[in-house]
């Protein structure tokens, strides 16, 4: 897997180092302390993720902000994977450690209920056919929808046989002793191992295409001209960086080697005159940029740009705006009238 799509995969984006070392402390003083204590395997589990969950949540918030339906794939993904290892873990508990009725019930055996497993499927069902609305060409998100649709019927009847007899647990339609021809020559757990399998498998590869594919919508809006395979280009070497309260972003007189995006807080943009006295030009807000100047002109930045509020950036190097620009004629005519319309206020005063 190459780098680039290793860090979208993984981003942790909102979280810095430290937040995450103190999370994986508490996860794993939790775990540790709650197996001492003798507690059943689903809450060992429960405690050692608990920890995470704030962190995951920014995370689907960032991910929800900058690419929109990706975040809902992503959530759909790790559940669907988390669930599937709970398949992993009762075929585990049958066929390794030979365990039968209540005993093998996969990690969270609580959960193992008929509601749950229709409920479940149909969230998976529904989710998948969401996201067939924005990635209806993606090609394999189909064999997933189909497999999830399958998978629903079963359930469905399961749970109709439940409601109607009180007897859960019944094989369906397709394992041993099932409706259909009286089923495979495998058992239930057996057989919905294999429709998770076959459900997840399609799913992960669907996100990791749809992953390739995707732009940061921060970038096209700046820049609504690009086209999309440049947009995914330049996304893959976007930087998230943050600046608190006061803190300067780009110093006047500095060389210019990077393009901002604000996708969070607000920036003022000040001037030092030959006195030594600021003068704020303006104030900057989401979806604005700026750092344009002084790359399309090769000078010097003509103004400082210091952090009103805390601040949430996208940040693009010299190299990557510069293929922009220079791919996209439409594109360097935009920010050439952006660079017009800023710069007489510049020389209106008295910033040259």
């Amino acid at each position: 897997m190459d780098t680039v799509l290793f860090k979208r995969l993984m981003p942790l984006r909102t979280v810095p180092p430290h937040i995450i070392v103190i999370t994986a402390i508490a996860s794993y003083t939790g775990q540790i302390v709650v197996s001492l204590h003798k507690w059943p395997l689903w809450a060992i589990v429960l405690v050692t993720l608990l920890p995470w969950l704030p962190l995951f949540i920014g995370e689907m918030v960032w991910t929800y902000r900058h690419y929109q339906w990706l975040a809902l794939f992503y959530l759909l993904v790790i559940i669907q994977g988390g669930h599937f290892l709970e398949h992993v873990a009762q075929i585990y508990q049958i066929h390794i450690l030979g365990l039968q009725g209540l005993e093998a019930r996969g990690i969270i055996g609580p959960l193992d209920i008929e509601w749950v497993h229709v409920i479940f499927n149909t969230w998976v069902l529904l989710a998948v056919l969401t996201l067939l609305l924005p990635f209806r060409a993606n090609p394999w998100l189909w064999p997933t929808l189909l497999i999830a649709g399958w998978h629903e019927i079963e359930h469905l009847y399961i749970i109709t046989i439940y409601l109607s007899t009180g007897q859960a647990g019944t094989p369906g339609l397709l394992s041993q002793g099932g409706v259909l021809g009286g089923g495979l020559p495998l058992k239930r757990p057996d057989l919905h191992f294999w429709y998770n399998l076959l459900e997840t498998t399609p799913l992960l590869i669907a996100f990791i295409y749809q992953l390739k594919r995707s732009y940061d919508e921060w970038l096209a809006r700046a820049f609504p001209d690009l086209p999309e395979a440049l947009l995914i280009e330049a996304t893959n070497r976007l930087q998230t960086v943050r600046f608190a309260a006061g803190e300067t972003v780009i110093r006047q007189g500095d060389t210019a080697d990077r393009f901002y995006i604000i996708t969070q807080g607000q920036a003022n943009v000040i001037h030092h005159d030959q006195e030594g006295q600021e003068i704020q030009v303006a104030t900057l807000g989401r979806g604005q940029f700026f750092g344009e100047i002084g790359l399309l002109t090769h000078g010097p930045r003509i103004a400082s740009v210091k952090a009103k509020t805390a601040l949430e950036t996208l940040a693009l190097d010299q190299e990557t705006f510069r293929q922009m620009v220079d791919s996209s004629a439409a594109t360097a005519e935009s920010l050439a009238q952006v660079m017009r319309q800023r710069m007489p206020t510049v020389t209106e005063r008295g910033l040259e």
